[in-house]
């Protein structure tokens, strides 16, 4: 028998984001928390991270499957790479949570008809995506 909930396509979501000791492991970790409120809620899940034992480690550990950003590769391979796991992974939502991937990376990403979501900590920046989220949103005129 066919239901609705049984035609209707399954949920997944892509994590952009890097743990490099640039950064360090704070993109990672609550981008894998996120993860797993998603994971529990019947979504699949899927990381695309830069080359970092670390963060490949934490990924592991998990039990996130991932695609790595080499060492030296530039914004059009890492955005390539991005797509080409978003759609590997027949993914609607991609979350970035980094701070070098510029407004062209994101409209192109926009461009191929996923959803948007990013996490930064910089509410003052335009950012080309649908739905910004920002920790540190304040009320400056009460200030």
């Amino acid at each position: 028998m066919v239901t609705q909930d049984s035609r209707r396509k399954k949920n997944n979501i892509l994590f952009r984001c890097d743990a490099t000791p640039a950064v360090a492991l704070g993109h990672l970790k609550r981008c894998l928390t996120l993860a797993d409120v998603f994971r529990a809620s019947g979504w699949g899940v899927v990381f695309v991270v830069a080359q970092d034992s670390s963060a490949e480690e934490n990924l592991r550990q998990s039990r996130y499957p991932f695609s790595v950003v080499q060492s030296g590769a530039n914004a059009l391979e890492d955005y390539r790479l991005t797509e080409q796991t978003a759609q590997r992974y027949d993914t609607s939502i991609v979350v970035i949570d980094q701070y070098s991937i510029d407004n062209a990376y994101r409209r192109k990403l926009k461009d191929c008809g996923l959803m948007l979501v990013s996490l930064t900590d910089s509410p003052y920046t335009t950012i080309a995506s649908h739905i910004v989220v920002s920790g540190t949103i304040s009320d400056q005129a009460n200030a």
